[in-house]
């Protein structure tokens, strides 16, 4: 068999499957169908679509990492750049997708804008799931040492508190009761949370930007310091990887304000500035938006310096807008499945880890990955996938759903002409 196809094809094949077995099962499966639709009128269709997409995206790019991981031991990206940057580029998109969102809010409550209520509706919104997972973490961490208390009671409370903060400060994750793939046990997704809190906390300084054109002007200054400490300033210590928690935790901010949420920002202000158009919803922009995600993806392989960097996102901004602006590319965003991954979307990125962990874990104890075939393991995948959309889908009925405030819609169907002008929202709404 071609090399290429089984490290590639069956990965893909088992994917497809995958979203046409999604599809149908939300037209067969009455509860799934009302997930997919609940709360549905009124709401940015396409992007909840996309959030479904990026999801599953990050999903697919740690099972390739667990391959690797229970074949060697080691947590690494996988070696080929497609299964590779379906982890980097989605989380990219996530980042946009809240500038986009957090800013609209922004220039749409202007003075009034809630603080108080905007940060009391971002931490129903994200802890729950977000704990759950945690506390997955700590039980599995626990379990590797076979519940015995390899650390005192007090370093365990610490460490468990670090993960709760979300690393804060310094985005430490230390691993709970000396388990050495602490990380591994939730896919090591808890750094993106981080950096979203950090977009959060930055929102009440930001927002003096709104007016007028000042948001072009931050922006250029975020993209200059990023470039400067970037490329002159810490280039060396970046190269060597010397670099200090405070430098490291400076410049991840620089890096994911000016080329992601920033990225989202701008998004925002264009729609605001540019004529209403119905072409960003034609199948001509669906066609220009995919093939500028597949630049993206190609600019992904050759990205070796800031400025490419750059240029990378902008190819990334041409295919985010459109979508923005109410694109369904050809429907493939307002399906019931694309709803359905939309709607569960943060429990699958929170918790996809640790299924993955829980089921490869099994899997390896019984049949060693490293002797299955490519093929026999990408199949395991297919069947993992279909039961972390169960997870998912419980997680947000009992888990997310209490704490958020969802109204279920009567229309029987969702259609891509679903797509109304944006309606002016309570602060801190649905984001990831």
């Amino acid at each position: 068999m071609d090399p290429l196809f089984s490290a590639l094809g069956f990965p893909f094949l088992a994917a497809a499957l995958f979203f046409a077995l999604v599809e149908v099962a939300c037209w067969r499966v009455r509860f799934l169908g009302d997930v997919a639709m609940l709360g549905s009128g009124g709401r940015m269709l396409p992007l909840d679509g996309l959030r479904g997409y990026l999801a599953f995206a990050v999903f697919y790019s740690h099972a390739a990492v667990h391959q690797h991981f229970w074949e060697k031991g080691e947590w690494v990206a996988s070696t080929l750049p497609v299964l590779r940057d379906l982890g980097t580029l989605p989380v990219l998109l996530f980042f946009f997708l809240s500038g986009f969102l957090f800013w609209n809010q922004i220039q749409n409550y202007g003075d009034a804008f809630p603080l108080k209520a905007f940060f009391a509706a971002r931490m129903r919104r994200i802890l729950p799931a977000y704990y759950l997972s945690v506390a997955f973490v700590l039980f599995f961490s626990l379990g590797y040492g076979g519940f015995a208390m390899r650390d005192s009671f007090g370093k365990i409370a610490v460490d468990a508190a670090a993960w709760l903060a979300f690393g804060m400060p310094w985005m430490t994750f230390p691993a709970i009761n000396q388990a050495i793939h602490g990380q591994v046990f939730n896919a090591a997704i808890a750094w993106t949370l981080y950096y979203e809190w950090t977009f959060y906390f930055s929102l009440p300084l930001l927002r003096w930007f709104r007016k007028g054109s000042r948001v072009l002007g931050m922006l250029a200054g975020l993209v200059v310091l990023y470039v400067g400490l970037r490329r002159f300033v810490l280039a060396e210590a970046v190269a060597q990887g010397t670099l200090g928690r405070e430098a490291n935790m400076v410049l991840g901010y620089l890096t994911y304000m000016a080329t992601g949420f920033g990225v989202g920002i701008l998004a925002s202000y264009l729609k605001k500035t540019l004529p209403a158009s119905d072409w960003y919803r034609s199948k001509t922009c669906a066609t220009l938006a995919l093939l500028s995600l597949a630049m993206a993806f190609i600019g992904f392989q050759t990205s070796n310096g800031p400025l490419t960097l750059l240029i990378n996102r902008l190819w990334l901004l041409f295919f985010f807008f459109p979508v923005a602006m109410g694109n369904s590319l050809f429907g493939g965003l307002t399906s019931r499945g694309a709803q359905l991954l939309g709607k569960v979307s943060y429990s699958l990125y929170v918790l996809h880890g640790v299924v993955l962990f829980a089921a490869m874990g099994f899997v390896n104890s019984r049949w060693p990955v490293a002797s299955l075939s490519n093929g026999a393991y990408w199949s395991i995948v297919f069947v993992v996938a279909m039961a972390v959309v169960v997870v998912s889908t419980l997680s947000y009925w009992f888990v997310e759903r209490p704490f958020l405030k969802v109204k279920a819609t009567s229309r029987p169907e969702v259609s891509p002409k679903a797509f109304p002008e944006e309606p002016r929202r309570r602060a801190g709404g649905q984001n990831r």
